[in-house]
């Protein structure tokens, strides 16, 4: 007895041969998506990093093949992302200073307390006296 297809191989047959046809055969360097140029035609939003080129995955299949234990992709993934945050934050890279700090920092002087007694009256003028600075008033009068 002659076996009979079912609905969804016979639908899927016809689909190859319309709209399908395009997705069949893959086309080498380009992406194959179902919108166009994006992957999903109702998120156009939605755009997704180009995959690994094949040489590159060779390479990893290769560095693989020469030492599993110590190159597994995990291990690769991470050497890249240490070395990436490393250049990125300039780890390793020892530089001198040009110039010093020390010399190039203004002077600049600590706090000033003067002790003075409850009782004695200490005026504006006496302040500036102390501070060895010209009195607010003489300042604002000009």
């Amino acid at each position: 007895e002659p076996r009979q297809r079912s609905i969804r191989a016979t639908g899927f047959k016809r689909w190859l041969r319309s709209d399908g046809g395009k997705y069949k055969n893959v086309m080498g360097g380009k992406t194959n998506w179902v919108g166009g140029t994006v992957p999903f035609p109702l998120n156009p939003v939605f755009r997704p990093s180009a995959p690994l080129p094949d040489t590159i995955k060779e390479q990893i299949y290769k560095d693989y093949r020469a030492d599993p234990l110590a190159n597994t992709p995990r291990g690769a993934a991470q050497k890249k992302l240490t070395a990436a945050m490393e250049s990125m934050l300039g780890v390793g890279t020892a530089k001198k200073l040009r110039e010093g700090l020390v010399t190039e920092m203004p002077r600049v002087s600590g706090p000033r307390f003067h002790a003075v007694p409850e009782g004695k009256p200490f005026s504006a003028a006496d302040a500036a006296d102390v501070l060895g600075r010209k009195p607010y008033q003489h300042i604002i009068d000009r």
